[in-house]
């Protein structure tokens, strides 16, 4: 996974645990407004054929943390790789349909350091 916002980039190489967590707990530094959030699986993970997997929940009732968050991520831009089981090789933006692409490890993709 890897996220741009402004003028930083966060790749999921480079962390342990949800990628989503670890960028909103970068950006958003007074913890008294972050909101509470409930958290889906880690990456790399396996998700089933038909299923669907969920990084990121809102807990939180309060219209300021949903706005908060809406603002953050629409100027947010979101790229996953992922494979199917026959090394099949995909990319997902927010907003667009899965394209197929090359091996996202070999073509290297996503780098490993941010920037």
């Amino acid at each position: 996974m890897e996220i741009k916002y402004k003028d930083s980039i966060y790749y999921s190489k480079n962390y342990d645990g949800n990628l989503p967590i670890v960028f909103l707990r970068e950006i958003i530094t007074d913890e008294a407004k972050f909101p509470f959030l409930g958290v889906g699986g880690t990456i790399p993970m396996v998700i089933p054929a038909g299923e669907k997997e969920v990084f990121l929940t809102l807990q939180s009732k309060k219209f300021e943390d949903m706005a908060m968050l809406v603002e953050i991520f629409d100027e947010a831009k979101i790229k996953i790789c992922y494979s199917s089981v026959y090394k099949d090789y995909w990319t997902v933006e927010k907003w667009k349909q899965p394209e197929e692409c090359k091996n996202c490890e070999k073509e290297d993709l996503f780098k490993t350091t941010k920037k």
